[in-house]
C-alpha cells in the first residue's frame, strides 16, 4: 500500500516500496519485448585418427609392397542448445606435402547435415601416400575447418608423417562382412572387421578400412570393441586382444561400385619408433544400384495419346537420354532399345532431371508425350510409366458412287457421281480408279 507523509517544507512524498519498483520493472521489460538472447549453437572438432602414417620397410623404390592408404577422422560434436544446420567439413593441408594427398575419388569439402544438441558426427578422409622413398619421414600438415549456416565456424588441426612401416605376421583378420553388398542410394550399411592381434596393450592402434572409392560409398562412424572396452575413435590406445571388433558405417553416396579391404596398424611402444602392419585383407565389392526410369513404345492406332486395349508395344525403338537437350542424339548419351513387348528401361540412375526423348522412324508420327519428351526428375525412387506412343503413317482410301435419276427411263441419260478421298495421314500415290459398265451402258461424257 502507498504511503504518504509530510516533508519539513510542507510538501507531499510519496513513498514506493524497492520491492513494487522491482515489479514494475520486471512488468517493463516483458511488456516491452526486450529481446532474449538464445544460447548460441557452438560445434567443437577433434581429431580422432592417428598422426602416423607410412609405407613399407622394404626399401624398394617404389614401394611395391603394403598399404598407401589411410584414414583422417574427425568428430564434430554440437555442445550448444540448439540444432547445427548445413554443417560442412572442408579438408585444407597448410602446406602441402607431394608425397601425401587427397584421393583422387574422394569428396571435398563433406556435406555434415545436421548436428543435434549433444550429438557428434564423424566425417573421415581418405590419405593417399605416394610410393616411393622420398617419402619416408616426410610429414603433411592439415586443418579440417568446419562452417554452417547458425555457428560460428570452428577447425581442428593435425599432422600426418610418413613412417617406416615392418610388416609381420603376428596380426590377423578373421573376416570382413557387410550387413549389405547391395546398397540403394543414400542408405546407410556396416562393414564389420573381426581381427585379433598377438597383444592385448599396444599403445596405438587402428582398424582402418581402405581400398574404398569415396565417390560411392563413405565412411561415416566406427565403434571397436575389445576385452570389454569400446571406442568410437580410430585410433585406440592400449588395446588389443582377440577378437578386437570394427563395426564401421558408411553411407552409399554415388551410383557404381567399390572394393573394401583392412589392415592392422599399430605400435610396438610408446618410445619406440617401430610401426608394424600385417598382410592387407579384401573385403566384400559394394555395389550401390542407383534408380530407373521406364516405360514402353506402342502403337496408338487411334492417335488418342493413350494407349488402349489392343495396342500392341513397338520393339526395335531407340529412347535416349538427351543430356545436351539438343533433340538430336548424340555420341555418348545414354540410349536402349525397346524390347519385344515395347518395353525399355535405364537404370543405375542418380537422383537428378533427364530429358527422355525417342528416335524417330520413317513411316511413323509420334503422338505422345506432344511435346516430343519428357523431363524426369528422379528424387528417391524409380519412375515408371514414361510412354511414347506412334501412329503409322498411311494412306487410308474412301469412294462412294451415286447415281441420277433413280430409276431411268430406256435410252434417257444417267449421271453417276463418284467421289472419293484420303483420310489418313500420309499422301495416296499412283491411285487408280476403275469403273466397270454394263454393255447396254454407253459413257457420254466424264
Amino acid at each position: 500500500m502507498k504511503k504518504m507523509e509530510i516533508t519539513k517544507r510542507g510538501r507531499w512524498k510519496l513513498i514506493v516500496p524497492k520491492l513494487l519498483i522491482i515489479f514494475l520493472f520486471l512488468f517493463q521489460i516483458g511488456f516491452v519485448g526486450i529481446p532474449k538472447t538464445n544460447a548460441a549453437t557452438t560445434l567443437t572438432a577433434t581429431i580422432g585418427s592417428w598422426s602416423t602414417i607410412g609405407l613399407d620397410k622394404t626399401k624398394s623404390n617404389p614401394v611395391t609392397d603394403g598399404p598407401n592408404e589411410f584414414l583422417v577422422q574427425v568428430r564434430v560434436t554440437n555442445t550448444g542448445l540448439e540444432a547445427a544446420t548445413d554443417v560442412l567439413a572442408d579438408f585444407d593441408w597448410t602446406p602441402s606435402n607431394t608425397y601425401i594427398y587427397l584421393d583422387p575419388y574422394e569428396v571435398n569439402p563433406k556435406s555434415i547435415g545436421t548436428i543435434n544438441p549433444g550429438q557428434t558426427k564423424d566425417v573421415f578422409f581418405l590419405i593417399n601416400v605416394e610410393r616411393t622413398i622420398s617419402a619416408y619421414y616426410t610429414s603433411g600438415s592439415y586443418d579440417v575447418n568446419i562452417s554452417g549456416g547458425n555457428f560460428v565456424a570452428t577447425s581442428a588441426s593435425g599432422v600426418l608423417t610418413v613412417k617406416e612401416l615392418i610388416k609381420e605376421s603376428r596380426h590377423h583378420i578373421n573376416s570382413i562382412t557387410a550387413s549389405t553388398t547391395t546398397p540403394t542410394l543414400g542408405q546407410t550399411f556396416t562393414i564389420t572387421v573381426n581381427a585379433k592381434t598377438s597383444s592385448s596393450s599396444y599403445p596405438n592402434i587402428e582398424i582402418p578400412i581402405i581400398d574404398y572409392n569415396p565417390s560411392v560409398i563413405q565412411p561415416i562412424g566406427v565403434t571397436t570393441t575389445w576385452d570389454g572396452s569400446s571406442s568410437d575413435n580410430l585410433v585406440l590406445h592400449n588395446a588389443g586382444g582377440n577378437p578386437m571388433i570394427a563395426t564401421w558405417t558408411f553411407k552409399a553416396v554415388g551410383v557404381g561400385s567399390s572394393q573394401t579391404g583392412s589392415f592392422i596398424f599399430d605400435q610396438t611402444n610408446e618410445t619406440s619408433d617401430n610401426h608394424h602392419y600385417n598382410d592387407y585383407t579384401s573385403g566384400p565389392t559394394i555395389v550401390v544400384a542407383g534408380y530407373s526410369i521406364s516405360g514402353m513404345k506402342f502403337n496408338d492406332l487411334n492417335g488418342n495419346e493413350i494407349k488402349d486395349t489392343g495396342e500392341d508395344g513397338l520393339s526395335n525403338w531407340t529412347i535416349y537420354i538427351d543430356a545436351n537437350q539438343n533433340g538430336s542424339k548424340e555420341p555418348g548419351e545414354q540410349s536402349t532399345t525397346t524390347g519385344g513387348g515395347g518395353s525399355y528401361s535405364f537404370t543405375n540412375l542418380s537422383p537428378g532431371t533427364y530429358r527422355i526423348r525417342e528416335v524417330g522412324q520413317n513411316g511413323w508420327n509420334q503422338t505422345c508425350p506432344a511435346s516430343g519428351y519428357y523431363d524426369v526428375t528422379i528424387t528417391n525412387t524409380n519412375v515408371t510409366g514414361i510412354n511414347f506412343g506412334n501412329q503409322q503413317t498411311m494412306p487410308v482410301l474412301h469412294i462412294t458412287k451415286g447415281d441420277s435419276p433413280d430409276p431411268v427411263q430406256a435410252g434417257g441419260t444417267l449421271t453417276y457421281t463418284i467421289e472419293y478421298w484420303n483420310s489418313g495421314n500420309a499422301d495416296a500415290t499412283g491411285v487408280v480408279i476403275t469403273e466397270t459398265y454394263d454393255s447396254n451402258v454407253h459413257m457420254i461424257a466424264m
